[in-house]
């Protein structure tokens, strides 16, 4: 049974961009950040838009059923499946597994007609010798794992109220170490006006902060220590200890130096700051 296919639509966008020209679509990424989900998502694309299976040629060399071809097995795989006065739609996998598999790319190219996508890893498919070679014939699409909007959507979180978790995640931060609890963390939101944009009056629900701690827990952002009583040799459910997976994150977050050194005091070592351009940018 097939799995459903979550939407990447920024990067898909890209593909449809180029849909039908003589570009070559190389897909590049590190492994597991979703390549060949998005091949799999243009081939529903173009079913969708009514081109035939027949039209359709996929070819994943992660699988045995290719491990053992040539770039000539390649090239007669494929010649066999062209449908003369049809525009052929030609997808492979992990390409850069076939030894020679840019010759009979380029060959697909020129002796047919076709649109070619491809999937590899950055460091293997489009290395200095192959972008010379294929210069100018391919247009690159960097697939990066998923966002946080991405991850958000994929999971069926709802997000209605984008400024308190900002401010959440800010308060998480300021707070490392500290015992938290939904309720207080509302109250003192409320209190110092943290929440003044969009006039907002009323101390958000518990459960919507509650909920936006298990959205930031769930995509590894940040992981709870719960307290733990040593008499009755059980976990407690309340006043859990918050962190930031990333310090790094952190640091952005609060605009702290990267560097801990105070201005001055090693040569050549600024006090670096998160630019407010940047800083703009985790905003939005």
């Amino acid at each position: 049974m097939q799995k459903s296919l979550k939407n990447r639509d920024i990067y898909l966008r890209q593909l449809k961009a180029f849909q039908g020209t003589e570009m070559i679509k190389v897909i590049t990424g590190i492994r597991r950040c979703g390549k060949s989900c998005l091949m799999k998502l243009m081939v529903e694309h173009l079913r969708g838009s009514g081109i035939g299976d027949k039209q359709i040629v996929e070819m994943n060399f992660e699988s045995m059923r290719f491990a053992v071809m040539t770039a000539k097995d390649l090239y007669r795989y494929v010649s066999e499946r062209v449908i003369p006065g049809k525009r052929m739609y030609l997808f492979f996998d992990e390409v850069q597994r076939l030894d020679g598999w840019e010759n009979a790319v380029n060959s697909f190219r020129v002796d047919f007609d076709c649109d070619i996508y491809i999937t590899g890893s950055n460091a293997h498919l489009l290395s200095t010798e192959l972008s010379t070679y294929l210069l100018g014939q391919y247009v690159e699409i960097k697939v990066l794992p998923l966002s946080f909007r991405e991850f958000l959507d994929f999971h069926g979180f709802t997000i209605t109220d984008s400024l308190l978790l900002r401010k959440l995640m800010m308060f998480l931060a300021d707070n490392i170490g500290n015992s938290v609890s939904a309720t207080s963390i509302g109250n003192t939101l409320v209190s110092e006006g943290l929440l003044t944009e969009g006039n907002r009056k009323v101390k958000p629900a518990t459960h919507t902060i509650q909920a936006y701690f298990e959205a930031l827990k769930d995509s590894y952002i940040s992981y709870e220590i719960k307290r733990f009583d040593i008499k009755g040799k059980e976990s407690l459910k309340t006043l859990g200890k918050y962190y930031v997976v990333d310090t790094g994150l952190r640091n952005y977050l609060l605009r702290q130096p990267v560097f801990p050194f105070a201005a001055g005091t090693v040569t050549g070592v600024k006090k670096f700051l998160i630019s407010d351009e940047i800083h703009d940018m985790i905003k939005s």
